[in-house]
């Protein structure tokens, strides 16, 4: 109970020094809530890239492989080192055992309206086993299929979020929307997906991909080919199978680079995992620099108090205050005020996760544990860096504090 007494009478008089230093107090602060900012915001970021890549394995199994062209990125300009075109894919499709699905994408961003509403996102062109292969449902309408494909009809399915941000429902199914310069019918709206990885899937837009050769793209060049494997113990044979497959029709000599990937799903994810946490270390770099110079700020300005109060120590000291006692004092300022910038750092850091969530559309997991860490570094920052200053003022000689002021 006289321990509980003596922390509230400390934590009053380090507020209330604060308060009547408000200014300096908070400027001093900066650093350490630009530091516990950027700690909630890696750790979300970290925790949020983590739960997506487990539910989108969850959702669509481990048993699929990807294959897409490499790229290289030079003077900020993304370069396709290797093609990966249309025929490709049905050398694939006609060859290749063990394989429960396979279809091929195209992606291009439009331009789409719909009765006075525009939407610029993602057109994907692919065929009638997209639908398998990422796991979709529909919400309403129909999915196209093979005789679209021939036909290459202009007929699109839309993802939940862009049917409803164009003003689409199920009133509309037959009805037109506009993609770039052609018009396509409406034929159904998939159900929501909300596993995202680095695109949400529900703002997708998808056409069959003989109708995006014909009038969207000339090349025929793929931006991935997406199979389901029947047993995912044959990972390995099928992928060596699919090289083989590849590198004969590029007419590849041995040690000669494709320029294409194939991995399976798994290993995309983790390795779009592993980009979101190189720019976690970002994060954690910032984060620590930030920490550390906040608490060379706060020692600078205990530091700068100890100097100002030299008659309050001596006073304090001579009716009887231990070392101990103004040693606790100078430390409760320090944490206390560190604890503060860490309030409002975890406060920041909420208000920036929610804004990258709008800016990437990536989720963000604010954790009670991240912010509890935050605060605890919070807490030892305060106590490090004011352990100086707290010394400093414990060793002032009373006599000598009032005489030199």
């Amino acid at each position: 109970n006289l321990f509980s007494e003596q922390a509230l009478e400390l934590l009053v008089a380090a507020l209330d020094v604060h308060r009547r230093n408000f200014f300096r107090a908070g400027l001093t602060s900066l650093g350490i809530v630009i530091g516990i900012m950027s700690t909630i915001t890696m750790l979300a970021l970290g925790q949020g890239a983590k739960e997506q890549i487990v539910r989108q394995i969850e959702t669509l199994g481990a048993n699929v492989l990807v294959i897409t062209p490499s790229r290289s990125f030079s003077h900020g300009v993304s370069n396709i080192n290797g093609d990966l075109d249309y025929r490709d894919y049905l050398a694939l499709k006609n060859s290749l055992t063990g394989v429960s699905y396979i279809t091929p994408s195209m992606y291009r961003n439009f331009p789409v309206r719909h009765l006075g509403n525009t939407l610029e996102t993602r057109v994907i062109g692919s065929s009638p086993e997209f639908y398998y292969v990422n796991g979709h449902k529909m919400q309403i309408g129909r999915f196209f299929n093979e005789d679209d494909i021939i036909r290459a009809a202009k007929v699109a399915v839309l993802g939940s979020k862009a049917a409803e941000r164009l003003g689409v429902n199920s009133s509309s199914i037959g009805s037109k929307i506009r993609i770039g310069n052609f018009d396509f019918e409406i034929i159904g709206i998939l159900a929501e997906k909300g596993a995202t990885s680095y695109f949400d899937p529900d703002l997708q837009i998808v056409i069959p991909i003989s109708t995006t050769m014909r009038h969207f793209s000339s090349d025929r060049l793929l931006d991935s080919v997406v199979m389901q494997v029947n047993d995912p113990s044959t990972f390995d044979m099928i992928m060596f199978e699919a090289e083989k497959i590849l590198r004969e029709r590029k007419g590849l000599v041995p040690g000669q680079k494709s320029g294409l990937f194939i991995r399976s799903r798994t290993e995309f994810l983790s390795a779009m995992q592993n980009t979101v946490r190189s720019f976690s270390y970002l994060l954690a770099g910032i984060a620590i620099i930030s920490l550390v110079v906040g608490g060379i700020g706060i020692m600078n300005m205990m530091l700068v108090s100890v100097s100002e109060r030299r008659r309050e120590i001596g006073i304090r000291k001579a009716i009887g205050a231990s070392q101990r006692d103004i040693r606790h004092q100078f430390l409760a300022e320090a944490t206390v005020l560190c604890v503060a910038a860490g309030i409002v750092g975890v406060i920041g850091g909420y208000l920036l996760s929610g804004l990258l969530v709008r800016l990437i559309n990536w989720e963000l997991i604010i954790s009670l544990n991240s912010i509890l860490l935050a605060l605890v570094f919070s807490l030892a920052t305060g106590f490090i860096f004011g352990l100086y200053p707290a010394i400093r003022a414990a060793r002032l000689e009373p006599m000598r504090a009032l005489r030199e002021l």
